[in-house]
This record gives C-alpha cells, structure tokens and sequence, in this order.
C-alpha cells in the first residue's frame, strides 16, 4: 500500500490509495508477487472522478504504479479490476 500511495492520479492531488481507486491488494506468500485490485470501471460511489479518467490517464497510472511497485521489489504483477474481475493490461 505504501507503494502504491505514491502514485498520483494526474490532474488530482490525491494518491491511488486514499482516493479509493485500489480497492484491494493480494500479496504472493514470499513476497515477489502483487496483485492489485482497481476500480476501473468507476462505480464505486465512493470514487467520484474513478468514471472521468481516460484511457491515456489511466495508461499513465497503471505505468507509474508498476514502476513504483517493482522499486519495492515485486516481481510479478497483476491488476484486476475489482468489479469484473478481469486483468488490466497495460498496451
């Protein structure tokens, strides 16, 4: 999470974490691997601008939350969205 709260959703002054945009993390049993849950599809209430970012936004948080994630030393990645379930694959 402390990763993770170091990225910022760009044109907002807030961090993926408290903005409620991760709504849950899996961490593999020794460490090397993350799974991270977003709520990409914008229908958490709770997640006011979630349904306002764009697809090149999006691309850019996903970038940066990688790179923040593999400086804490994790290795396999994967993000899902929380609400369909389905992987979310950086192009």
């Amino acid at each position: 999470m402390e990763a993770l709260s170091r990225v910022i959703v760009p044109g907002y002054d807030v961090d993926l974490v408290s903005s409620g945009v991760v709504t849950r993390i899996r961490v593999r049993y020794d460490g090397s691997g993350i799974v991270v849950f977003l709520d990409y599809q914008g229908s958490n209430p709770g997640c006011s601008f979630c349904r306002f970012l764009s697809d090149n936004v999006w691309r850019r948080i996903l970038e940066d939350a990688k790179a923040r994630l593999m400086e804490a030393r994790f290795r396999d990645l994967v993000f899902m969205d929380s609400i369909t379930g389905n992987p979310i694959v950086i192009i």
